[in-house]
């Protein structure tokens, strides 16, 4: 919007004209390229716009932070990118795949976040970086100019206690804990025992970290169902530990040159056995195999011995209940002697059974070289070693794995091509014996328990949580998982019963237990889940999207992965250093923030068409601000386009809105007001807040019958009582709220609103006649206006060298909308309400236009001319007597005198 001086020219008074112009132009500039009327639904939008501005800025967090956190290596939970194959790593820091983690493998931190930063600028749309461009002051840079870059990322670094090797390691920064304090509950829910097996619990249900407060952290039962949520955890210079490692492992000094494959970053390296020089180095070769075992100098051609199927078809074997892949042991006689080689390894062992298990190990190799390094016998044990006879939890290593006999078995390499796997497996199957660990595959599904009471359905404390509303464990078939049911208490429920899927088609049917809705969570710090709701549900009514709950993996032969081998110095390093950062809660949080204007923009457009404040403004400037002066209430009166009712004075000052669960302060050139908690007895109410002009009042009181003076015009004849008697002035401006939907704030407790007392006519100089301060109403015809007659509630308020009249209003006890009696409900959801003063005895007043003074007066005169009346009747008497005693005529000046 452009204020021109021509403009200004041609106005009175030039400040008013530049005040409303400049909050208009602020208004609309906010908009950008936003414009137009969406039809947004429910009356006045804000319910749907506050619904779906939570959702649309959740689904914009949703889709764009993952796809980078993946191109970058992260992984949407900072566990990594899953992969089975270095295929699955194309573009991914390193492009190879960690065949122990299953994880693409990643470079050195600063490459990380680059890659990042590098998704991060190409991912966001113009509006976002108009935004971001907007906070850094700097509008001119483009995207690909160094410094904009440059720019961002000195915005969104601070100081962390960071890994540099290992960009997944979030041990000891500054980030967001997906945690539970129960370690009782995980440990009965993974079958161990607390606190003998806490390393266990801590293995197997981690505590795990999110750079962000964003990720949507991995199902499992030992989260969902003990409580999870987000915890911030802050990091210092002084907590960051100085430890260091030896960048080789396995040296018996650190020192040194060797040819080594280095698994993370530069560090966690494996020395070639024999390659003692660089030029040896350079001829020596090494391949990865799918168990993560570095094999040195071998043929890494597949073949049927070194080669895996990545999904499991249908057949007997013997499997372990927690996908665990093996474990490493060696036989203890005691729980010091199984600590011992903990303490040289600074790693927790687990002692139970006679049995000594080290659950820091994940592959044969790696057990095979700690029982070297310690000079201990260790075993590398897989349930998969147990035929389906022998898979009967007998032995302590089988209850250490959980082992139990699965109905799939690991695809040959012949049928793996054709075969596929959905991920609903693990969650469609039930264990129905501990010890034996035995399952059943088929599981009862719900959609989660709901009632009036809860906004979203909920599990019970028994259920199993995957994703995807709850699991019925206990249900033990088809028959008795009813699809719906209500129990005593009104909480109802939808049932399927699902088995595994057998094909991609099953896997992501478009059928309640497969597909949800992603609906942004209502409660802070607790992680997102689908809920069943089919595709148009999901978008209309709880304003979320859709999304399959579970995943299709097809089945791929893997075989060894070649690996490079680099000559480097062994040499300590330190694990965690205390330096600048790239802080990715930061740009997350920069990144909410652009959606929260890019999407309030298109809201606010909305807000203006449904309102048609533009016009109420431009008429405010016509009507206040002209060259030929002040036109009163009869320029608002001609205008017609704005008014909720015909003779309308009133110009929308706010538009704004209240909730059940939050407060809101509204000022307003007339006032203010303010909701409180309670103040709307569910969910939200719309709110818009004109300004009802005090001069459409400027009506002269009538004159008195009999006075002995001109008395000056005066507002007295505005507000009159029930009677029709004028009782009182008017102090200030008036203020009409509408408010949708109106039965929201009827039974709560009200809404506190201030009318400023401004008088712009002089009207308080007659305060000494009109001493009570209380607040009146008026019809949209505006009349007149009506005392409520409120007395001591209405508190006076004085800010500064401003006054207010504060009152508490109540829908459902406050007359309004032309009513005359406190408790009618408000039609249509209008109040007009203003700051008035009036007489003591107001209620009372007759139907006239005196007050009681001047009716004092009237009576006095009146008692006076009575008398001079019988005075002049008197004399007249007298006189006719005095005529016809003497016989004469009558004088002149008695005719005359009888005449007046």
């Amino acid at each position: 919007v452009d204020v021109r001086e021509g403009a200004l020219d041609t106005c009175a008074n030039t400040d008013c004209v530049a005040s409303y112009l400049s909050d208009l132009a602020s208004s609309l500039n906010l908009l950008g390229t936003a414009a137009g009327c969406n039809n947004v639904e429910d009356g006045y939008g804000i319910l749907s716009i506050r619904e779906s501005y939570r959702s649309a800025i959740f689904e914009g967090l949703a889709e764009s932070l993952p796809r980078c956190l993946a191109s970058a290596g992260f992984g949407e939970q900072y566990l990594g990118v899953s992969c089975n194959s270095d295929t699955d790593c194309a573009g991914v820091g390193r492009e190879e795949c960690d065949m122990q983690k299953h994880t693409c493998r990643l470079g050195v931190l600063e490459e990380t976040q680059s890659d990042y930063m590098d998704c991060f600028l190409s991912e966001v749309d113009e509006a976002i970086l108009s935004y971001i461009r907007s906070i850094l002051g700097r509008p001119e840079l483009e995207v690909s100019d160094p410094l904009f870059r440059l720019l961002v990322e000195e915005l969104t670094t601070t100081d962390d206690c960071v890994n540099s090797n290992d960009p997944l390691d979030l041990a000891h920064r500054e980030a967001y804990i997906w945690v539970n304090g129960f370690e009782e509950c995980k440990a009965g829910f993974l079958g161990w025992t607390y606190p003998d097996d806490v390393s266990l619990v801590e293995r197997d249900c981690p505590a795990l970290p999110c750079l962000g407060d964003k990720c949507r952290m991995p199902t499992q039962q030992c989260y969902e169902q003990c409580d999870a949520a987000f915890t911030f955890r802050s990091s210092s210079e002084d907590s960051c530990p100085a430890d260091t490692v030896c960048n080789v492992n396995g040296l018996n000094t650190c020192s040194g040159f060797h040819c080594v494959f280095c698994r993370q970053g530069e560090t966690n390296c494996v020395a070639h056995p024999t390659a003692s020089s660089e030029a040896e180095c350079a001829q020596a070769s090494a391949c990865e195999l799918p168990d993560g075992t570095i094999a040195f100098d071998g043929d890494c051609t597949p073949s049927t011995d070194n080669q895996v199927c990545t999904v499991r078809c249908p057949g007997a074997s013997c499997a372990s209940f927690l996908s665990l892949r093996g474990a490493c042991h060696t036989a203890a006689a005691s729980l010091a002697a199984c600590s011992t080689v903990g303490d040289n390894t600074g790693e927790t062992t687990h002692f139970g059974d006679g049995l000594c298990t080290f659950p820091f190990i994940a592959s044969r190799s790696q057990c095979v070289q700690l029982g070297d390094d310690n000079a201990i016998t260790t075993t590398w044990t897989q349930c998969e070693d147990f035929a389906t006879n022998e898979c009967n939890g007998n032995s302590a290593v089988q209850r250490f794995l959980q082992c139990f006999v699965d109905d799939y078995e690991e695809c040959s390499l012949a049928e793996c091509e054709g075969s596929g796997e959905c991920s609903d497996r693990k969650w469609a199957r039930r264990q129905v014996n501990s010890n034996p660990v035995q399952v059943e595959y088929g599981a009862c599904f719900t959609a989660g328990y709901k009632d009036a009471t809860v906004p979203t359905p909920y599990c019970f404390e028994n259920m199993v949580r995957p994703g995807i509303g709850c699991v019925e464990p206990y249900v033990p078939n088809s028959g008795s998982c009813i699809e719906f049911e209500v129990n005593d208490i009104g909480e109802y429920w939808y049932r399927r019963w699902l088995t595994p899927a057998t094909t991609e088609a099953e896997c992501l049917a478009d059928e309640f237990g497969r597909l949800g809705c992603m609906v942004p969570p209502r409660v802070p710090n607790v992680a997102a889940q689908l809920q069943w709701q089919g595709r148009e549900a999901c978008d209309c009514t709880v304003a979320g999207f859709s999304r399959y709950a579970w995943k299709w993996t097809s089945g791929e032969v893997v075989g060894p992965q070649a690996r490079t081998l680099t000559w480097v110095q062994a040499q300590p390093v330190r694990r965690y250093d205390w330096r600048p950062s790239l802080s990715i809660d930061d740009l997350e949080t920069l990144l909410e923030l652009a959606w929260d204007f890019d999407f309030t923009s298109a809201a606010k457009s909305e807000v203006l068409c449904e309102t048609n404040i533009i016009l109420n403004s431009l008429q405010a400037i016509t009507c206040s601000c002209a060259a030929d002066g002040d036109k009163g209430a009869g320029c608002f009166r001609e205008n017609s386009n704005y008014a909720v009712a015909e003779g309308d004075v009133s110009t929308l000052v706010s538009v704004y809105g209240g909730c059940s669960d939050s407060t809101n302060f509204i000022q307003t050139p007339a006032g203010s007001v303010e909701f409180q908690i309670g103040s709307v007895v569910d969910g939200c109410v719309f709110l818009n807040v004109s300004q009802v002009e005090a001069s459409w009042f400027d009506n002269p009181v009538a004159e008195a019958a009999v006075s002995f003076q001109f008395q000056d015009k005066q507002r007295k004849a505005a507000v009159r009582n029930s009677n029709g008697a004028g009782v009182g002035v008017l102090v200030g401006d008036g203020s009409l709220l509408v408010y949708t939907p109106a039965e929201r704030l009827v039974g709560g407790r009200g809404v506190r609103a201030c009318l400023r007392v401004n008088d712009p006519s002089g009207a308080r100089t007659l305060l000494d006649k009109f001493p009570v301060r209380d607040v009146g109403w008026s019809t949209l015809e505006y009349d007149y206006i009506r005392p409520l007659y409120l007395g001591n509630e209405v508190e006076n308020l004085v800010v500064g060298d401003v006054e207010y009249f504060c009152f508490q209003f109540n829908a459902d006890t406050t007359p309004v909308q032309g009513s005359s009696d406190p408790g009618e409900m408000p039609e249509g959801g209008y109040a007009v309400i203003f700051p008035i003063q009036t007489l003591s005895d107001a209620a009372g007043a007759d139907g006239d236009y005196l007050d009681d003074s001047t009716e004092a007066l009237v009576y006095t005169l009146g008692a006076l001319y009575v008398i001079d009346l019988l005075l002049l009747l008197l004399f007249l008497f007298n006189m006719v007597r005095e005529m016809y005693s003497r016989k004469g005529t009558f004088p002149a000046v008695g005719y005359i005198a009888i005449l007046l």
